[in-house]
């Protein structure tokens, strides 16, 4: 769909959140915690770092950083909607921005890098 027109089924409950949310009182990332926990049977939290012991309790990866040794940026991605890969064209993908518009091919892979394809799966909703 184009954007800005898409029912997303999270953002219900990032809703059912924010009305908790105005409801409510909070001072502490634990006070926030319960009100998420509590908005609805779907909504769980996740507190990344312990409040009090400061421990790390959910990694985080920089995966920007990581795929950029393997592939270049595409161009204005946001205005494509369609994206085709082809486990026989591993250097590139095409794109179409609209179901009607040409098929453009794109070069991701980057220059002497070789990338098990087999291992990788792309699902595409």
């Amino acid at each position: 769909m184009i954007t800005g027109h898409t029912k997303f089924d999270p953002d219900k409950g990032f809703g059912h959140i924010k009305k908790s949310y105005n409801r409510s009182d909070s001072e502490t990332i634990l006070d926030i915690q319960n009100i998420i926990d509590n908005s609805s049977y779907n909504n769980m939290s996740q507190i990344i770092r312990d409040p009090i012991t400061k421990n790390i309790l959910v990694n985080y990866y920089d995966w920007s950083a990581f795929l950029d040794k393997f592939f270049i940026s595409i161009p204005n991605i946001t205005k494509y909607h369609h994206f085709i890969f082809d486990k026989n064209c591993k250097n590139y993908i095409h794109v179409k921005e609209f179901c009607d518009s040409p098929l453009k091919q794109i070069i991701i892979l980057k220059n002497s890098i070789n990338v098990n394809f087999s291992r990788i799966h792309f699902f595409l909703i």
